[in-house]
């Protein structure tokens, strides 16, 4: 999964992110839900840092 993040924390102009088809009532264990947030966490914080790395 650290590779499909740094992957796409590589493109440009990425202007969004969503995360789709989750649904709470088939994850009774929340593993789901927490591998999604997660995920987008990784992202955004990958993000983050491309950006700031950018302007140094």
């Amino acid at each position: 999964m650290q590779k499909i993040i740094q992957t796409l924390s590589r493109l440009k102009n990425v202007v969004g992110m969503d995360v789709v088809e989750l649904s709470p009532k088939y994850d009774a264990s929340g593993i789901s839900t927490a591998v999604a947030c997660k995920t987008l966490r990784e992202l955004v914080l990958a993000t983050i840092n491309k950006k700031v790395k950018s302007l140094v």
